[in-house]
């Protein structure tokens, strides 16, 4: 059970229930109600982070799936699951990224993936691993790449420390993929 209320939209300024019922009502906008300065602010970044960056979406599903499992989150990965398979990413490399054996991945893929694994766990990277990404991904991917990556670490924190429930029905649901 969470362990701050999670907010019914009738409960909400009128612009903040419009934003979270068209988000689908899930938990953790919910959640991020109980702060409504920050509400509108975090969705419109969030969302941008989902649909307006240079990443390959299912790559960038990927990179969610890792973080979430790194983290130990389900409630990340209890969204993300299902929309890494439905851009694209077979329930193989779901698995694999789950259980963190990248072996069997695309080169490209797995160095993603080893930057944002590398980034969860320390925080750090060698100079070898960024320039192996920056050349595939160039100079905005990477940093759109390292923003996702923070946003989501500290997403799956919030999440875990307040204890979210996981949506029963509701799934996240993207309005613009590029």
């Amino acid at each position: 059970m969470a362990r701050v209320p999670l907010i019914d939209p009738s409960e909400m300024a009128d612009d903040d229930a419009r934003a979270v019922t068209r988000s689908g009502g899930l938990n953790v906008f919910r959640m991020v109600a109980n702060a409504p300065s920050v509400l509108r602010p975090w969705m419109r970044l969030s969302h941008r982070l989902l649909t307006e960056t240079d990443i390959h979406p299912r790559l960038r599903e990927l990179a969610i799936l890792r973080i979430g499992a790194l983290c130990s989150c389900p409630y990340e990965l209890s969204q993300h699951e299902g929309l890494a398979v439905s851009l694209g990413a077979t329930a193989d490399e779901v698995a694999a990224v789950l259980a963190g054996d990248l072996s069997g991945l695309p080169a490209g893929d797995r160095a993603v993936l080893e930057l944002v694994g590398r980034t969860v766990e320390a925080g750090e990277a060698t100079d070898e691993e960024v320039q192996a990404v920056r050349a595939l991904l160039g100079d905005r991917g990477l940093v759109e790449l390292m923003m996702l990556t923070a946003h989501y670490m500290g997403l799956a924190a919030v999440l875990n420390v307040l204890d979210v429930d996981i949506d029963e029905e509701g799934r996240l649901q993207l309005s613009s993929t590029r």
